[in-house]
């Protein structure tokens, strides 16, 4: 077999085929660096500048949930219990704790929350007068510019193709064909079909401005799913105010959503 030639095989012999996997494995390197920039640079940048981008902070429940003490009473409760401690049971059970615990013994893991969440956007607005920052802004410009344009031409052509498609079926059809001796049945108006389109989910209308801002800072997809909620369709609210109060909460899809309806209600 392969592997058995490849154990007989002595160690020079087989440091001729390791040398050139090796060199194989820096070609590919290479062709992925150059393809992933020239595809995304935007998130080529964005993984080169990573040391530099404020990470966001967990919330409140997931510094419960990491907090050593908190641990230590899951995986006791667990093994009282007699259940193995395993990281799945071990989440469970921090989750259980989490529902049962007062306000006032999470008080002091949203305080904390709030304390990272005010120094992330401290950091973030430090993080965006940087000229890293700036030539990723470029980028996600460029990309979006791009991505118009390139949905633009498909469209056109997409239109194009079902004027050929038309023109070819009417070709088809029979020049000699006499309307007059078709029933009248034939002739009724046939219902026309409701287009499968309808049944797709319409993407929000999010003004083109605000989708960019939204990119440059991380929050495109985010702000996509918020826009698309139902309640906040009915709300009134602008893409602005909604990318507003995703930077306020760290990019958090419930909590900017709380956050506007409770406004709008108050």
């Amino acid at each position: 077999t392969m592997s058995a030639r490849w154990g007989a095989l002595s160690t020079e012999e087989k440091k001729e085929f390791e040398d050139q996997a090796e060199e194989d494995k820096k070609r590919y390197a290479q062709e992925l660096k150059i393809y992933l920039e020239a595809s995304d640079l935007a998130g080529t940048l964005r993984k080169n500048y990573e040391h530099l981008i404020p990470k966001k902070p967990m919330t409140a429940y997931f510094l419960f949930s990491q907090d050593p003490t908190q641990r230590e009473k899951a995986t006791a409760a667990l093994k009282e219990a007699g259940v193995e401690t395993d990281n799945k049971k071990l989440a469970s059970k921090l989750g259980e704790m989490w529902k049962a615990a007062s306000a006032e013994e999470k008080m002091a893991f949203q305080e904390r929350h709030t304390q990272e969440q005010g120094e992330f956007l401290r950091k973030q607005k430090e993080w965006q007068a940087t000229p890293e920052f700036a030539e990723i802004e470029r980028a996600v410009s460029m990309q979006a510019e791009k991505k118009i344009a390139d949905g633009q031409e498909e469209q056109d052509e997409g239109k194009n193709n079902k004027r050929s498609r038309a023109k070819a079926k009417q070709g088809q059809e029979s020049p000699t064909k006499d309307k007059g001796q078709q029933s009248p049945q034939s002739l009724a108006k046939k219902p026309r079909k409701v287009s499968a389109a309808r049944d797709k989910t319409v993407e929000p209308a999010i003004d083109a401005d605000v989708l960019v801002d939204a990119s440059k800072l991380g929050l495109d997809a985010m702000l996509k799913n918020l826009a698309a909620r139902p309640e906040m369709a009915s709300s009134g609210k602008t893409a602005r105010q909604m990318l507003q109060a995703l930077q306020d909460t760290g990019g958090l899809v419930n909590q900017a959503k709380r956050a506007l309806l409770g406004a709008a209600g108050a």
